[in-house]
């Protein structure tokens, strides 16, 4: 790992770093960011009083060996993270694939005035009682910097949806988790 840190600073570097070394350290990162999701899932859910049985189910949500999805952000209408609720039927034999396994990890705010924006977010985190998908969708509350850089370090992929419009924060180039 003290290698990976070094080429960090020569981006061309990591063509040198081995692929065994590399892929330990995104196990490792991957592993951290599980106890971190699961901690953070189930301090919220104690919060809200949740039964016991959904609060052992968030100790064993989401898979080391799943690829994992996330989406960090501001909740608003226009980054249409609904987008993906479109096809439930297609959504679910994706996640439960057990071939090619999928997982969702969504963390992110509405703007207190945003109706809208916060119905997303509630859409995206009732998937977390639906037994179809429970074990595979993940909305962690109170996003903040911590977890973005949980978040963006370790999941596999980061998803976008864009609009027929370019966002601000796109051509301001900025680094969107």
């Amino acid at each position: 790992m003290a290698e990976l840190e070094r080429v960090g600073e020569d981006v061309g570097g990591i063509e040198k770093v081995d692929d065994g070394e590399l892929w330990e350290t995104h196990l490792s990162l991957k592993s951290q960011l599980l106890d971190f999701v699961r901690q953070r899932a189930y301090e919220q859910a104690k919060r809200r009083s949740e039964p016991d049985e959904i609060l052992y189910r968030l100790t064993k949500v989401l898979s080391p060996d799943a690829l994992t999805i996330g989406f960090a952000r501001r909740f608003a209408t226009y980054k249409r993270a609904n987008l993906l609720l479109a096809d439930m039927q297609r959504l679910s034999l994706m996640v439960n694939d057990p071939k090619r396994p999928v997982q969702f990890l969504f963390a992110g705010k509405a703007h207190p005035h945003d109706e809208p924006g916060k119905a997303v977010l509630q859409q995206i985190a009732q998937l977390m009682r639906n037994s179809e998908f429970g074990e595979k969708f993940v909305f962690i509350e109170d996003y903040d910097i911590n977890v973005g850089r949980h978040l963006c370090r370790a999941w596999t992929c980061g998803l976008t949806i864009r609009g027929v419009r370019w966002r601000r924060a796109a051509r301001a180039g900025r680094r969107w988790c």
